[in-house]
């Protein structure tokens, strides 16, 4: 389970110290970054073609299959089950 609050109590500073370094070095927020990093295992996981889609949501650290959806559809332009029907076509 990672929030902002963990990983700044990991590495010792303040959560509004680390959420401004995120937004100043890489232009969006931390839990952007996070979820951009959930999508792109979520990706390999897809490509691999063993797990369902919602065994995916959860692994990759998502609780809500339908908010999985919606931020893995906001991070790569295609639904899942889209990405995941693209990627057979490409194999």
């Amino acid at each position: 389970e990672l929030s902002l609050s963990t990983v700044a109590e990991a590495v010792g500073v303040s959560a509004a110290y680390l959420s401004t370094l995120f937004t100043q070095k890489l232009g969006y927020s931390f839990t952007d970054y996070l979820n951009r990093a959930r999508i792109e295992c979520a990706c390999a996981y897809m490509n691999d073609g063993k797990l369902k889609i919602y065994e995916i949501a959860y692994k990759v650290g998502f609780r809500d299959e339908k908010y999985f959806s919606k931020v893995f559809k906001r991070v790569t332009g295609q639904s899942p089950t889209g990405y995941k029907n693209n990627m057979g076509e490409n194999r």
